[in-house]
């Protein structure tokens, strides 16, 4: 049905669950784009028994989740930093036109499989 759940869809329905929303109806309203057109499929997907606990359970899950993406972009910000120090032939951040820095000289982006995030 919903292949990211935490998507805006699903994050905005998440959300009202948290706040204390309950029926059904109303969260599968909160639908966008292509969910939309699964919303008599969401209705039945969401009607159930969500205590507080669950909403408990789901606020820390979603806590813990924004949590880690932050700290994932954190250390992206950081790898582009030092692959843009790293030397090239042109000098240190060196003329490359790749957007990656120093990526693109090491040659570890051009083997097959391997980006310039894993490079």
């Amino acid at each position: 049905m919903a292949t990211d759940i935490f998507g805006v869809s699903g994050r905005a329905m998440m959300d009202a669950m948290i706040a204390g929303e309950h029926n059904p109806k109303v969260l599968a309203e909160m639908a966008r784009a292509g969910m939309r057109k699964k919303r008599e499929a969401l209705v039945e997907a969401l009607t159930g028994n969500f205590e507080d606990h669950h909403a408990h359970l789901i606020a820390l899950i979603l806590k813990t989740i924004d949590h880690l993406t932050a700290l994932i972009e954190e250390l992206s910000t950081a790898i582009e930093r030092a692959l843009s120090d790293l030397p090239t032939p042109d000098g240190p951040g060196g003329g490359n036109d790749s957007g990656t820095g120093g990526a693109s000289a090491t040659g570890l982006d051009e083997v097959p499989g391997i980006g310039p995030a894993t490079a």
